[in-house]
């Protein structure tokens, strides 16, 4: 259990690091095509 914790926090930051640049480079595609 304390190591799936001490993973726990780690893991969801990456996750949501990847979420955020993903999220980035899809509205810096969509940008242009939706002007």
């Amino acid at each position: 259990m304390s190591a799936i914790s001490k993973f726990g926090t780690p893991v969801q930051r990456l996750y949501a690091l990847i979420g955020l640049v993903f999220l980035i480079g899809v509205l810096a595609v969509l940008a242009p095509l939706v002007r």
